[in-house]
């Protein structure tokens, strides 16, 4: 995975490197060079970002062990021999911004048997197809695809948060787990549940904007294998969050939220409202649900009474009482 600091990638940047296995190239680079990958004989899976509408000539030339490629939703072009000699290609997704694709860019790539395209038969159509490109004309394309390749968890994807939260995200990190992790393990930090990926997450990290009072912030997972997982999102002080996703293609999950401990109505201020909140729900309120992680205020692992007295002793700066 190349950095997600990256802009432009130069000529032959990897140029032979016959030890690398699968790229994925973040949306923040925009310029590709010529021969990128040229002769990357061990290259298996590429998924290409968002940023680039221009796939350079000769960029996998003989790439022989390339079996699936995931085109950007920007791409515009796809240059001459571009995949020329990937012999093992299957698959490839294409966006419907595509509008050529030249000489000879998928000559030699005989496998090539599926195309999945996220635009219409029509749009499909439109799109200048210069000669020697048989295969992949030949190819049966899916029209109305999601930009991934499916049903196939040997190939990596991206994997799209929405993260939300009320104040500085710094500290915040968060962990995939196999599915198979129960959400007990998995929030205690088990040793018995070990993340099969841990990302660190700070207020400079991707852009930052507010929705409804909340600041929102998108962060990229790349490479992750298809399949069942379960994503938990934390930071010090606050009730994580835990989720159950499956990822088939490029997935996003949306407005995974952190809630300090105590803020039960989620307004994302702790105050009486909370507290009234709570009352009402153990009396029987219609239709009122406090967050529940959030109102477990003393960690007991149950929401009741005991949660009440803790935050009525916070609020009133009771000796000691911290909501961490």
């Amino acid at each position: 995975t190349i950095g997600s600091g990256v802009r432009s990638i130069s000529d032959r940047a990897f140029y032979g490197c016959t030890a690398l296995k699968r790229i994925t190239i973040p949306d923040t680079v925009t310029t590709l060079g010529k021969k990128l990958f040229q002769n990357c004989t061990s290259l298996t899976m590429a998924t290409l970002g968002h940023g680039i509408s221009e796939l350079p000539e000769d960029t996998f030339y003989e790439c022989g062990e390339l079996k699936g490629v995931v085109l950007g939703k920007n791409m515009k072009t796809i240059g001459a021999n571009a995949f020329f000699g990937c012999e093992k290609m299957t698959a490839v997704a294409f966006p419907e911004s595509v509008t050529a694709i030249r000489g000879s860019a998928f000559f030699r790539c005989s496998t090539l048997q599926d195309v999945y395209y996220t635009g219409s038969e029509a749009t499909w159509k439109r799109i200048v197809i210069e000669s020697g490109n048989e295969h992949l004309t030949y190819a049966t394309v899916h029209y109305g695809s999601p930009l991934a390749i499916p049903g196939n968890a040997d190939l990596p994807v991206t994997v799209i948060l929405s993260l939300r939260f009320w104040d500085l995200i710094d500290d915040a990190t968060v962990a995939l787990y196999t599915n198979k992790v129960s959400d007990a393990d998995a929030l205690s930090d088990s040793a018995l549940a070990e993340p099969l990926l841990a990302v660190s997450v700070q207020s400079d990290f991707g852009t930052i904007n507010t929705i409804g009072g909340q600041q929102a912030q998108t962060v990229t997972l790349s490479d992750v294998a298809q399949g069942e997982y379960k994503l938990v999102f934390r930071k010090p002080g606050y009730a994580p969050e835990i989720v159950s996703a499956t990822i088939e293609g490029e997935t996003t999950l949306n407005a995974l939220t952190l809630y300090h401990y105590g803020d039960s109505n989620t307004d994302g201020a702790i105050n009486g409202k909370d507290i009234t909140l709570l009352r009402r729900h153990f009396a029987g309120g219609y239709g009122v649900t406090p967050k529940a992680l959030a109102s477990d205020v003393n960690h007991d692992g149950e929401v009741n009474g005991k949660d009440i007295t803790y935050l009525r002793r916070f609020l009133a700066g009771g000796y000691g009482i911290t909501l961490e």
